[in-house]
């Protein structure tokens, strides 16, 4: 592990990798350009692959490669005593290995804080309570900070919440052989898009984890979706080509 990777640890973290519960293991794990983790090889190719440094009843970290095994991003996830988990950190780093963006979430009270660092430097910092912005501040390019009301750099809906589930309530049907075989499952898709904020691709992140006929029947309410998005900006206030993850969740 190389330095910036412990001093980021021990700062932010303020976590020991030198404790006697510490357990590295050095397989890699292959994952797909979603970061989930390929079964079958001969079918997806590997986009990323895992490294699993730690992982006990109380803690995992892992620290996720690229195909040149240049560092990614980082996770941990800390567990409560009934091993649900209680906090999740994903750090996210540039190919100079400065970091980008630090998203906190603490689980048990769902609030979760979006971080984003230019150079290594923190610029913004948004807090959500359960999918909703709470608080957020953000700092110019002249170094003057201010508060902040929309979280710029993630692509946003244009309509309601509201809007937006009752679209996918009424239009999403149950696939009649899984409603015969009781077969349930969630369906992640990742919404590509464009710098005008129009949808202009639906992909499934899970393929490997859910039946495909729930696949499908996601992906083509998706693709019907009536309304434009507002687009993500960079920190120059510029629009962006942006993902957006959506769960399809099926339920009998």
């Amino acid at each position: 592990m190389n330095k910036k990777l412990l001093l980021l640890l021990f700062v932010v973290l303020g976590n020991n990798l030198f404790a006697q519960d510490f357990v590295p293991l050095q397989d890699f794990i292959p994952l797909n350009k979603y970061k989930i983790e390929i079964k079958d090889l001969d079918k997806y190719s590997a986009y990323y692959f895992e490294q699993i440094l730690m992982d006990t009843i109380s803690e995992k970290h892992s620290i996720i490669y690229d195909t040149l095994y240049n560092i990614d991003s980082e996770y941990i996830i800390f567990f409560s005593a009934n091993s649900k988990p209680s906090e999740r950190i994903t750090i996210t780093y540039n190919d100079s290995g400065d970091t980008t963006r630090l998203v906190y979430t603490d689980c048990i009270n769902q609030i979760t804080t979006y971080r984003y660092y230019d150079q290594g430097q923190k610029f913004a910092e948004y807090e959500y309570k359960s999918h909703t912005e709470i608080s957020g501040w953000v700092v110019d390019e002249k170094g003057e900070k201010s508060t902040s009301d929309v979280d710029y750099y993630r692509p946003r809906l244009r309509v309601s919440f509201k809007d937006h589930a009752q679209f996918l309530d009424r239009n999403l049907r149950f696939p009649k052989d899984c409603r015969r075989k009781g077969i349930e499952g969630n369906v992640y898709l990742s919404l590509k898009i464009d710098s005008e904020g129009k949808l202009i691709g639906v992909d499934v992140m899970n393929p490997e984890d859910v039946d495909l006929s729930l696949q499908h029947e996601a992906v083509r309410v998706m693709s019907r979706y009536p309304w434009d998005f507002i687009p993500a900006q960079d920190r120059s206030g510029n629009p962006v080509e942006s993902e957006l993850k959506q769960p399809i969740n099926f339920r009998l």
